[in-house]
């Protein structure tokens, strides 16, 4: 643990994957959806997971076919109606997999409840995600889930922490942010007045390679999950 942490908190505001839940390996299943598409996994990985992240995330496509099909247009490919189902049921399953909660996850977050905390979530994801979450495991801990694609704004906007800030009534400066560090999601959390943390898990490195601030954040650092309940004591 380091940095120094010294508010009351009203509520905790937390990532999902990478943070509630394991981070999930990007590049496996992209390779998967790439091959039932017969598209050349180098130019679609990419493409799906940097060229159109944003978009994806913030509901520009209507849906995951759409987005599938937008790229296999700009690789010269044509996929068919069952190949782009299939591509995007890949994806889907993962993501209904993919929401098991990490090792005391449950744990902390009930323990967060009997405290009188708010929880929070914010998560950058496609439109896949809400649903899968709403009958995981987790939401029932949740007061208040915000997901990007659906708010058409992704972290690290202040709006997208602002709006998670007011759904719970509780004012930025009380609120405590937990991430692994995608998106800039620590600085952006910090930039409204929360304080952030980041929760550091090394074998996740070579999972998710997505995580600018891993390297970078000087701020407060956990290694565990449950480590959160020490902070808001």
């Amino acid at each position: 643990m380091s940095g120094a942490l010294d508010r009351r908190y009203r509520a905790v505001v937390f990532d999902l994957f990478g943070t509630l839940v394991p981070a999930y390996p990007h590049h496996t299943v992209l390779a998967a959806m790439a091959a039932v598409l017969d598209v050349d996994p180098r130019h679609f990985i990419p493409a799906f997971a940097e060229d159109t992240r944003d978009r994806r995330e913030t509901g520009q496509f209507n849906g995951l076919e759409d987005n599938v099909r937008a790229i296999c247009a700009a690789l010269g490919r044509v996929a068919s109606p069952d190949q782009l189902r299939d591509a995007v049921r890949i994806r889907k399953d993962l993501t209904r997999t993919s929401l098991t909660p990490r090792e005391r996850a449950v744990w902390t977050l009930s323990e967060l409840r009997a405290r009188t905390l708010r929880v929070g979530l914010i998560s950058d994801c496609c439109e896949a995600v809400p649903a899968a979450w709403r009958v995981s495991p987790l939401a029932a801990y949740v007061d208040v889930a915000i997901f990007s694609c659906e708010v058409g704004v992704k972290k690290p906007s202040p709006t997208i922490y602002l709006r998670a800030c007011a759904a719970l009534g509780v004012p930025p400066d009380r609120c405590l942010y937990v991430g692994d560090g995608g998106s800039h999601e620590l600085a952006g959390a910090a930039a409204v007045g929360m304080d952030a943390v980041l929760l550091a898990v090394p074998e996740e490195a070579v999972v998710d390679p997505y995580r600018p601030e891993v390297a970078t954040w000087q701020g407060h650092t956990i290694r565990s999950l449950e480590a959160v309940v020490d902070l808001v004591e």
